[in-house]
């Protein structure tokens, strides 16, 4: 006799509230990754997006194998290359694409973003892929230099740059253990890879300058001095002069002139080293600095003497009989310029009295030289700081020479470089001149 036991209503009521809690809590749960991706496949209405690479063998006897191969992303190139088509007699040389070989190459590295046709490339002659690889990680990539069989392949023009190291040469190894010489013979696919060993970098900062460009940033190698760079860039600051590098902007700290060994296998930051102009210095133009008024003042401060190479020698000063007049009187350190320009105004291209074009005034103020074409014909006083400085400036001559003040409508003042002397000269007399400009 089978006995029932009898189940109470809460008893029910209690196990209904249990298996509804229980779905609830398998409804909350987290659902496997695969199934949540399968799902917002089956819900999405977009398709993901898959470019084709079409592989045009142009009339091969044995077509690229496959000639589609497909891109899905987040690829963005293909896995690999095709196998390569046949054309007897031709060679085939690589995918471009553009039909005639001419446009960009294509290959396994080549960006796919949309699709894209390509195209074989055939020559009557074998050609072999040559690969420049830089054998570190993340290095660019490069398209290789297709070299006919039995040629060699040239090296390149320029070596390769790697921030922080230094190129040693090209192997046929990527462990290099063998030197590719570079005479040897292309026969078939060849790769060479790049040596790179540790190098330390060495910067250059203007530190203030007004023109020019620091020098690009070399690299030390590891063991072997560095010859530290010139001012190959043409620094200038305007009332400085270049003095060479330091390695604090201040220029207090250690002190390394242009093309200095540089021997420490460490960093350098160099910052380029200025200081105030000294008479003997070479000025902006490439003249001597001859006088410093202290403080800049009426746009200037230095004046600089042009070089001796362009002194001129048996000139006039011009214009014997008329008077320029108080424009062209001025003695004083600063009157030079003003001078000249009233001198070449009142006498224009061919001074009065012999017609000449090549009076002393009209000479300097044409002088174009380091670039700048604001010499002047000295005043007296201008012309004697030349004298009392001309062991360095060099190259004065013990004769004569003319300055730019005139004394009269007949006379103007000149100075004897062999005693010093100031003498008031017949404007037709036959002196040396040299220019300055005030900087």
């Amino acid at each position: 006799m089978r006995t029932h036991r009898k189940t109470s209503g809460t008893s029910v009521a209690a196990l209904g509230m249990a298996v509804s809690l229980l779905l609830l809590a398998t409804c909350e749960s987290p659902l496997p990754e695969e199934i949540r991706e399968a799902n917002a496949l089956a819900t999405s209405s977009e398709e993901p997006v898959v470019y084709s690479v079409t592989f045009d063998s142009q009339d091969a006897d044995v077509p690229a194998n496959p000639e589609i191969i497909h891109v899905r992303p987040p690829a963005t190139s293909i896995d690999s290359m095709p196998r390569p088509p046949e054309k007897t007699p031709q060679f085939f040389s690589g995918w471009f694409l553009d039909r005639d070989g001419e446009g960009d190459r294509f290959t396994e590295n080549t960006v796919v973003d949309r699709d894209l046709r390509v195209f074989a490339w055939w020559t009557d002659e074998r050609l072999w892929p040559v690969h420049f690889n830089l054998n570190y990680p993340g290095a660019p990539n490069s398209d290789p230099v297709m070299v006919a069989e039995g040629d060699p392949v040239e090296q390149p023009a320029e070596d390769p740059v790697r921030e922080g190291y230094v190129f040693a040469n090209w192997y046929s190894d990527p462990e290099s253990q063998f030197i590719w010489v570079f005479t040897t013979p292309i026969t078939s696919v060849t790769y060479l890879y790049a040596k790179w060993n540790p190098g330390y970098v060495v910067s250059y900062n203007a530190n203030g300058a007004t023109s020019g460009s620091p020098p690009t940033t070399q690299t030390k190698e590891e063991g072997v001095a560095l010859a530290l760079a010139s001012n190959s860039g043409n620094l200038e600051k305007a009332g400085y002069t270049f003095v060479g590098w330091s390695t604090n902007a201040a220029g207090t700290g250690t002190d390394y002139a242009e093309g200095a060994s540089y021997t420490i296998d460490a960093e350098l930051a160099l910052y380029a080293k200025w200081r105030d102009y000294v008479v003997g210095d070479t000025g902006p133009a490439g003249g001597i600095v001859f006088y410093d008024k202290g403080e800049s003042s009426a746009g200037w401060r230095y004046l600089e003497a042009a070089p001796a190479s362009t002194e001129w020698t048996n000139k006039r000063w011009g214009g014997y009989g008329t008077e320029v007049g108080s424009g062209a009187q001025g003695t004083a350190i600063g009157t030079g310029a003003a001078n000249t320009q009233a001198i070449v105004a009142a006498y224009g291209d061919h001074e009065p009295n012999a017609g000449r074009d090549d009076y002393a005034a009209k000479l300097c103020a044409d002088l174009d030289y380091g670039e700048e074409t604001d010499w002047f014909l000295p005043s007296k006083d201008e012309l004697n700081q030349m004298y009392l400085q001309r062991g360095a400036i060099g190259g004065f001559a013990s004769a004569g020479y003319w300055s730019s003040s005139e004394h009269s409508a007949s006379h103007a003042w000149g100075q004897y470089f062999d005693n010093g002397n100031q003498v008031g000269n017949r404007k037709y007399y036959a002196d040396r001149v040299r220019a300055a400009r005030a900087f």
